[in-house]
């Protein structure tokens, strides 16, 4: 059965944070997902950093040439197996209870719906950082 979510993470030469962020999404209460992790051509320790956290959960792929992020993701999507992706940068951290309140709002989406936007939040000013954009 698939995964309720893919987690995507694309990254390149990201050894020193990878870690934090992929933490982010395991230490989640809803647990029904798997977490791809591509490594764009990074000449660190990323990908070893990745590999060595131990979870089924967890795809780690990689490319041995940097070809940009997109590429990253656009790799990632394709072996996906989850119903819905959620992209989440190797710098980047879910906030706890994330996959919860995402599924919570999947529920109650009409039929047919595909896609949905969410904010970040700034650490530094605890501030959300809206990616909507006003329509008129």
């Amino acid at each position: 059965m698939s995964p309720t979510f893919s987690i995507i993470t694309p990254t390149w030469n990201r050894a020193h944070c990878v870690e934090k962020s992929i933490r982010s999404v395991l230490d989640q209460s809803f647990e029904d997902f798997e977490i791809i992790v591509f490594d764009d051509g990074s000449d660190d320790n990323t990908l070893n950093v990745v590999k060595g956290m131990v979870d089924e959960r967890i795809v780690a792929k990689g490319n041995p040439k940097n070809n940009g992020v997109n590429f990253a993701r656009n790799h990632a999507a394709k072996i996906a197996k989850g119903n819905w992706l959620i992209m989440l940068d190797s710098d980047d951290k879910l906030v706890p209870g994330a996959l919860k309140k995402i599924k919570k709002d999947i529920d109650q989406l009409p039929e047919g719906a595909g896609l949905m936007f969410y904010g970040t939040l700034d650490e530094r000013s605890n501030k959300m950082k809206s990616f909507s954009e006003k329509t008129s």
